[in-house]
């Protein structure tokens, strides 16, 4: 298994822990835009000038993936959801 692939592994049962503590129930693409924007956030923490150039494009690969998705997802997830507040409040968490 490479490292992307443990990655992606560890990162939704992450995710899938935090929301199933939780009690929360969430619409299927509400949760796939928390998953995408969320590995939006975690690889933007990541980028580091001084790391070597094949780990930059991998990082700038899954950036631009991840938050172009994200970005997208939240316009069109906000339109959707207009007047559920739960649902508008964790969309506005979020800032790109």
């Amino acid at each position: 298994m490479n490292k992307r692939s443990l990655f992606c592994l560890l990162w939704f049962f992450i995710t899938l822990n935090v929301f199933a503590g939780s009690g929360v129930a969430l619409p299927s693409d509400v949760q796939g835009f928390i998953d995408n924007a969320d590995a939006c956030e975690h690889f933007s923490g990541e980028w580091d000038n001084n790391l070597p150039k094949t780990r930059q494009l991998d990082i700038k690969e899954a950036l631009d993936k991840n938050c172009g998705i994200a970005r997208r997802q939240q316009s069109e997830l906000k339109e959707k959801y207009e007047g559920n507040q739960e649902i508008e409040k964790i969309l506005a968490d979020y800032k790109f």
